[in-house]
């Protein structure tokens, strides 16, 4: 039971560590494009 729950936490840490890492990504690529369409 402890071994299933400790597995669901490291998945569900991994998985939002994840939506974090592509917000940011996402972010940081959309910046870029604002930046590209004021400079043009």
């Amino acid at each position: 039971m402890h071994d299933v729950f400790g597995q669901a936490l490291g998945m569900i840490v991994l998985g939002v560590t994840a939506l974090i890492m592509f917000a940011m990504l996402g972010v940081s690529a959309w910046g870029l494009s604002g930046k590209n369409r004021l400079a043009a």
